[in-house]
């Protein structure tokens, strides 16, 4: 699976963009990379509990938990439930 192929699943599947949409922003975000000499280069995709910064993430997680979606927030997050309550307090 290529980066484009992982690009395209996250805007389809997890924004809910159209096919066409995604395919435009990919065809746009790869010309620009390549206008900027980024094409052939390796790069990291970090871990889901690295997206966000550990201050975002606690903001996340007070904003969104409700005593009743741990397991909903672990999954979005990546995070265990341990970190779900070390961030709620």
């Amino acid at each position: 699976m290529t980066l484009r192929d992982i690009i395209y699943e996250g805007l389809v599947q997890g924004c809910g963009l159209s096919e066409d949409e995604s395919r435009a922003l990919i065809r746009g975000i790869i010309e620009h990379a390549s206008k900027q000499g980024y094409s052939k280069n390796h790069y990291y995709l970090p871990r889901r509990d690295k997206v966000f910064s550990k201050a975002e993430r606690r903001e996340m997680v007070r904003q969104e938990f409700n005593g009743r979606n741990m397991a909903e927030l672990c999954e979005k997050l990546g995070v265990s439930q341990s970190t779900i309550y070390r961030d709620l307090h």
